[in-house]
């Protein structure tokens, strides 16, 4: 009951805000305050808000500017390389690359030694770097993600929503 009165008023917000041949029946502030019945501080609040996300967007878009080389995939780089349809290539070191003088075999053993700078790659290394990732794991690798956590948090919010609908 309470959701479907909630959408009832987001679809009329939107039939209000939604331009029709270039212009909207209503501005979104007319809108808000009184078809969704913000108050003026309300108002004020909530741009603030969208202010704020709308600059916290912009800095997870600018991420891989900022984080160039996390290391999640080291292991699978160091297997497979890092060709152009990895979206992880970097320049080939002098000489002309991995293996190039075994005309891009590996060298002998299949190990390659870590690039300058880089560390080994272990498990306990690709275990670290998968905790970012990942809530739970079992005693050796990934286990699996918790998707329960955000089943309760939708519970939480759906039962603050109502609480303001009401």
């Amino acid at each position: 009951m309470v959701l479907v009165k909630f959408q009832r008023l987001i679809c009329g917000y939107k039939d209000a805000v939604t331009k029709v041949e270039g212009i909207a029946p209503t501005s979104q502030t007319w809108a808000k305050k009184h078809i969704l019945g913000f108050s003026d501080e309300d108002i004020k609040l909530d741009l603030q808000q969208q202010r704020v996300e709308k600059a916290v967007a912009a800095e997870i878009e600018a991420t891989p500017n900022v984080i160039t080389h996390t290391g999640l995939f080291d292991n699978i780089d160091k297997l497979y390389g890092n060709g152009p349809s990895s979206g992880t290539t970097s320049p080939p070191a002098e000489g002309g690359g991995l293996g190039a003088d075994l005309g891009g075999a590996p060298p002998a053993g299949g190990e390659l030694p870590p690039a300058e700078g880089e560390t080994a790659i272990t498990p306990e290394s690709v275990k670290k770097n998968m905790n970012i990732l990942l809530e739970r794991d079992n005693v050796y690798g990934v286990d699996e993600i918790d998707l329960e956590k955000g089943r309760r948090y939708l519970g939480i919010i759906e039962e603050q929503l109502g609480k303001l609908i009401d």
